[in-house]
């Protein structure tokens, strides 16, 4: 569970990274300051910054989806313990 957690967060911030550089170029746009996104023109630039975040990310997913599915295993094993 705890793999197949890593690869489900990790597909989603691939395909949904450039969605949220985007949505950061068009607040910032409102506000002026584009200068700064001027490389994110390419594909490469959409991009740029997606290997710290899955580095962040893919562990992390892991370790909730292993306590996750063991607390409901356990809670799902027996009457409440209250």
């Amino acid at each position: 569970h705890a793999a197949a957690g890593s690869v489900a967060k990790a597909a989603t911030k691939l395909i949904l990274y450039p969605l949220d550089t985007w949505k950061s170029r068009s607040q910032a746009r409102r506000f002026g300051d584009v200068g700064e996104f001027q490389h994110l023109q390419s594909f490469r630039g959409v991009y740029r910054g997606v290997v710290p975040k899955l580095l962040l990310y893919s562990p992390y997913q892991a370790v909730y989806m292993s306590a996750y599915v063991t607390a409901r295993d356990q809670l799902l094993q027996g009457p409440a313990p209250f």
